[in-house]
């Protein structure tokens, strides 16, 4: 029986990280584009605010050898820590539903500029969605993109 090993694909490789650039002057605005199924139907949203990069490695099975732990082989999924800014309680609201939402996706460009949807997971926890101290708030949350898997030992 044959076995796929992904280890070097490049599937995503500059799909997912690559904010989209605008192609037509006042077209679209750069940022990360977002779509997600809420409770009234497919919402979109564009993050626009600053972003941090993050990668999150676990182990798919070890071994003792020798008095070490080896791994038998890893798999890394990036994470993306995005924002954006919120100017009323409605929006806020709205864009809030991508919480709870069973179906996120971004909508991410390649170099020939068209966009693909990519399922990501949003991070669990609890969000902080909108505040009366400010007149704009804002909102954040964590991406979680499609895991590969590394080198096999």
């Amino acid at each position: 029986m044959a076995t796929f090993d992904i280890t070097f694909d490049l599937t995503f490789r500059g799909l997912l990280l690559t904010p989209s650039q605008p192609t037509v002057e006042g077209c679209r605005k750069p940022g990360i584009y977002l779509t997600w199924l809420a409770p009234t139907g497919w919402m979109y949203w564009l993050w626009e605010a600053e972003y941090e990069e993050q990668v999150a490695v676990s182990s798919l099975g070890t071994r003792r050898q020798a008095g070490l732990t080896l791994h038998n082989q890893k798999e890394a999924a990036e994470l993306l820590r995005i924002r954006t800014v919120i100017y009323s309680r409605s929006e806020a609201k709205a864009v809030s539903t991508i919480y709870g939402s069973p179906g996120v996706y971004i909508l991410a460009p390649d170099q020939a500029n068209r966009f693909h949807a990519v399922r990501v997971e949003i991070e669990p926890g609890t969000f902080p969605v909108y505040s009366t101290a400010s007149r704009v708030s804002r909102m954040e949350t964590t991406l979680i993109l499609p895991a590969r898997r590394l080198q096999r030992a």
